[in-house]
């Protein structure tokens, strides 16, 4: 009998853990968002690849079949090949390349002010985040603005399947 409490009560406290995790994991993203110009958060199948998750967002986004935005698409970036502005394609991230995009900033000046938190709390939840098992990816514009797209940094669950898009610059106007 005792045994059997506990296997129960192993079981209870690792479901809660799983629970707490998952709600962790959202805070975090969502205080980055919140360090940047918001989240859009989107629900994908659980247990896919963060690769598949951002060609699935990317070919809904853009109308794209898989083999075009394939010709284009950037795999374990270090941010170095990601622009800012006019951003073309879709990728996923190291964890370099999500800290380097998230870095990435303009000169408006609700950007500026955010700056100087953007680039400390924002840089340590990517971290954290990554330690708890976020994959990462950026998109072709998750805001825009004069005509011009601005990179978006994605933070992906595989676990849960959920995506989160945190826009790094507002829409503002020209």
């Amino acid at each position: 009998m005792s045994k059997l409490f506990i296997l129960l009560l192993s079981l209870v406290s690792i479901s809660a853990y799983a629970a707490d995790r998952d709600s962790e994991f959202e805070r975090k993203t969502l205080l980055l968002g919140d360090l940047a110009f918001g989240t859009e958060s989107y629900q994908l199948k659980p247990g896919t690849s963060a690769k598949e998750m951002v060609i699935e967002l990317a070919m809904e986004d853009s109308g794209e079949t898989r083999e075009e935005l394939l010709e284009t698409f950037l795999v374990d970036s270090d941010g170095s090949d990601v622009d800012f502005g006019d951003q073309l394609n879709w990728g996923t991230l190291t964890l370099k390349g999500a800290l380097a995009v998230y870095s990435m900033d303009d000169d408006q000046p609700d950007a500026i002010r955010k700056r100087k938190a953007k680039s400390t709390l924002g840089l340590q939840l990517i971290r954290e985040l990554a330690k708890m098992g976020a994959k990462f990816g950026f998109t072709d514009g998750s805001s825009s603005y004069c005509g011009v797209s601005f990179v978006g940094l994605l933070v992906i669950d595989e676990k849960t399947g959920r995506v989160y898009e945190i826009a790094l610059t507002s829409s503002g106007e020209c």
